[in-house]
């Protein structure tokens, strides 16, 4: 009989682990993707801020009459 509750008693605790181990893996899947994800936006931002920063030195100041003109200014 003691053989048997000890083996019920390990069986729920394995059980028990395994589930703990499942649900760390989840979140620390899904902090990783988190992570990405922004690491991601990250990029993404600095591509489009350099690009925009890259323009504005294409406009010059010697640009800007043509520029009113354009907009009927």
């Amino acid at each position: 009989m003691s053989q048997l509750l000890r083996l019920f008693l390990k069986a729920i605790a394995e059980a028990v682990f395994d589930r703990l181990d499942q649900k760390r893996t989840q979140a620390r899947t899904d902090r990783l993707i988190k992570t990405e994800e922004h690491h991601d936006f990250e990029q993404q931002a600095r591509a489009a801020e350099a690009a925009a920063h890259q323009a504005q030195l294409e406009d010059g100041p010697d640009d800007l009459p043509e520029r009113l003109r354009k907009h009927g200014l």
